[in-house]
């Protein structure tokens, strides 16, 4: 995994899925970059051991901000 291209998505690569309406679908948003999240916290150095509680950090954040997302940047902002 270790020197694995990390490309932003942009926004016209998200599937139409994603969007409920003007909102982010958590759900979708969760299922789309789960293993982006979990490729990057490896690359950041988090332990194995530690990467299961280090992603749900980082999708409780999300979950908690979403509906602040303006869609002017990637999701992966």
């Amino acid at each position: 995994m270790y020197g694995a291209t990390l490309e932003p998505l942009r926004s016209d690569m998200i599937d139409r899925d994603v969007r409920v309406g003007a909102a982010l679908s958590f759900e979708a948003v969760y299922e789309q970059h789960f293993d982006f999240v979990w490729r990057t916290t490896r690359y950041m150095g988090v332990p194995e051991s530690a990467v299961d509680d280090a992603v749900q950090e980082v999708f409780l954040v999300v979950h908690g901000r979403l509906h602040e997302f303006e869609g002017r940047s990637s999701i992966q902002t």
